[in-house]
């Protein structure tokens, strides 16, 4: 739903080439004629025809601000302008900057942006501002959690990259300040509502986002600009590694040989106790673990601004933002450490200098293989508000005088309430690891009792032990 005025559009499109024809072949004529009666004899035929503007919008009107802005600072500066009002670029402000050059951003477990690093320093040396005024944070240091933040209330962001004497203290990576909208950038009553879904094919979780925003101008002097934001979110994220790496026999060669860190002993094919020759540099699966992280994020964001403009030489402005984050996350794990030992492998199978396969049915409870199960929750829920008052009067031409008086508070209520539980199946077991090309090798565990691991699990046939 839109309340903004359709501008009237031009009833010819000329492109470059025919407007520098029509300008020389214009230029031309009137030359040729005698230039008093061309003068009275066109001009009420240009008065008749009237002026008519061409107002650019959308993507192609973003672009032009952003290199507006950028060519006119006095520094090296990048910006992103919204295609909009209340339409940033991308659905997450940290997203938006990594398009920018020497700006890179890390990802929450959900793969959105969160934290952003300017010219290759941390996001400890990068300082985060909103109109000017620092963001408080839940974080321990400086750096800005992006991610509780709503892009829908930003209408623009500058990232400066060079030191000036105006930059808050602190921006040693850079600085990164992001602008909301102003209701006399586009005068007169405008309103966007948007409702957003998305479908996850992959693990069947939706979500779903509402945002609003209205502006209106009351004459030259009053403004108010409105903003709301409602975005419920539910994903899983599957997660794999190899914490350990992998085992490796020593070689005798220094110019290939990794140094070995076969942490149970080396890898002996033969049980001999001996490093043969055909076992140097040899290469066998050590730790690994996989699992999944569900995510239910809810994003609540109220956004308003009230702009007083009696002149032109005075604007005051009083403004704020109230934002809340409640994001838990459940982590399911498994963890395998098949690492060998002298005992441990049987049954090895050796392609191209690296096991492709082995057993582990060591009845010793130190040698068999002891999967881990490992559940995490983590219970963040973040509150940020900004508010303020900003008054600023051009007494002369070369002087202006400048006040700005605002609180910047954030608060993360979860202490307490993150859990990290591991379990341990130390029972009798038969292991097989084999590695068929896959990111991670293929294990099989079947308990001395007849349950499997996998098949179990899903069967809820693992329980609480009972003496």
């Amino acid at each position: 739903m839109s309340l903004r005025p359709t501008p009237r559009p031009a009833p010819h499109r000329l492109s470059a080439l025919a407007l520098a024809m029509l300008g020389l072949f214009a230029h031309g004529t009137v030359r040729a004629q005698a230039a008093p009666a061309a003068s009275a004899a066109s001009a009420p035929e240009r008065e008749a025809e009237g002026t008519q503007s061409v107002v650019v919008t959308g993507t192609r009107a973003s672009l032009e601000r952003a290199m507006a802005i950028k060519r006119d600072a006095s520094v090296v500066q990048d910006s992103i302008s919204a295609t909009e009002l209340g339409r940033f670029p991308d659905d997450n402000v940290a997203d938006s900057l990594s398009h920018i050059t020497g700006v890179s951003i890390s990802r929450t477990a959900g793969g959105e942006g969160q934290y952003v690093s300017v010219r290759g320093l941390g996001p400890d040396y990068t300082l985060t501002t909103f109109n000017g005024r620092i963001l408080g944070t839940d974080g321990a240091g400086r750096d800005f959690a992006f991610d509780v933040l709503p892009s829908d209330i930003i209408n623009g962001a500058d990232v400066v990259k060079s030191a000036q004497a105006s930059t808050t203290e602190g921006a040693i990576g850079g600085l990164v300040n992001l602008r909301s909208a102003s209701p006399f950038d586009q005068k007169g009553q405008h309103g966007l509502l948007r409702l957003e879904g998305d479908r996850n094919l992959m693990t069947t979780l939706n979500g779903k986002k509402l945002s609003a925003t209205y502006s209106n101008t009351f004459g030259n002097e009053w403004g108010v600009l409105l903003g709301l934001v409602y975005a419920h979110r539910k994903e899983r994220t599957d997660t794999a590694g190899n914490d350990g790496g992998w085992t490796r026999n020593p070689t005798s060669d220094p110019k290939v040989n990794w140094g070995g860190n076969a942490w149970g002993g080396n890898i002996d094919l033969n049980g001999d106790g001996v490093l043969d020759p055909d076992e140097e540099g040899l290469i066998g699966p050590g730790q690994f673990r996989v699992g999944s992280i569900m995510e239910d994020k809810k994003r609540v964001a109220l956004s308003g601004k009230l702009e007083w403009r009696p002149n032109d030489s005075l604007k005051v402005v009083v403004d704020g933002i109230k934002t809340r984050l409640d994001s838990p996350q459940v982590g399911y794990e498994q963890s395998f450490y098949p690492l060998f030992a002298p005992g441990r492998w049987s049954n090895m199978v050796v392609k191209d200098g690296v096991v492709t396969s082995f057993t582990m049915d060591n009845p010793d409870p130190e040698l068999r293989m002891n999967p881990e199960l490992l559940n995490m929750t983590s219970h963040r829920v973040v509150n940020t508000g900004l508010y303020g008052v900003n008054a600023e009067w051009k007494a002369t031409r070369d002087l202006v005088l400048a006040t700005d008086v605002y609180a910047s508070t954030s608060s993360r209520h979860s202490g307490g309430q993150d859990t990290y539980v591991v379990l341990r199946m130390n029972q009798p077991n038969t292991t097989t690891v084999t590695l068929n090309g896959g990111q991670i090798p293929d294990i099989a565990v079947s308990l001395d009792d007849g349950r499997d691991l996998a098949t179990g699990l899903a069967a809820g046939q693992f329980g609480a032990m009972r003496p």
